[in-house]
């Protein structure tokens, strides 16, 4: 005996209607807001004391700094583990 087809039911109409929703692929694709441009940035210090005795790039130290508040280059004392003393670090590009 077969069933009459007529009174099959198909999944799709059990239950309430499907909703329309908008698809994403992933959740950071809905709109944002805009960034604004980041006024700090990650500078180099290297130091000077060395970089004139021919051996540079030994002691560097890489820190940040705030260009609208500080637009010139940044000298710092810090230690040299090189040369086992504080001496002067200079920014550099």
């Amino acid at each position: 005996m077969r069933a009459d087809p007529s009174l099959l039911v198909e999944a799709a109409q059990v239950g309430p209607p499907p909703i329309d929703r908008p698809t994403l692929s992933t959740p950071l694709e809905a709109p944002m807001a805009k960034k604004k441009k980041d006024a700090r940035h990650s500078i180099i210090l290297e130091c000077t004391e060395q970089r004139e005795a021919g051996v540079a790039g030994i002691s560097r130290y890489v820190t940040q700094k705030n260009k609208k508040n500080t637009p010139k280059r940044i000298e710092l004392r810090k230690y040299n583990p090189y040369l086992r003393r504080v001496t002067l670090h200079r920014e550099i590009k």
